[in-house]
């Protein structure tokens, strides 16, 4: 099934943008390499469009779980 996700830039290097197809809310958690939780946000408002400022992590890789309505979505994302 098409989750419906899209998460740009990648790499990124300042705001990462999560775009849906539907409103809905969000819960977002960035994780390392290792599976440490270094980030976690929620989006109490139904929006189609989120930002996250990454700007305090490390150049890397990092993996992006994202919880909506029921559906969880990983993708892996670089930051330069």
């Amino acid at each position: 099934k098409e989750p419906g996700i899209k998460i740009f830039p990648n790499p990124v290097s300042g705001p990462l943008t999560i775009q849906l197809k539907k409103a809905a809310y969000l819960n977002v958690k960035i994780y390392s390499l290792l599976g440490l939780e270094i980030f976690s946000q929620n989006f109490d408002q139904k929006s189609t469009d989120f930002q996250l400022d990454l700007n305090k992590l490390e150049p890397g890789t990092y993996f992006v779980s994202i919880l909506s309505e029921g559906d969880v979505f990983v993708e892996k994302i670089f930051v330069q």
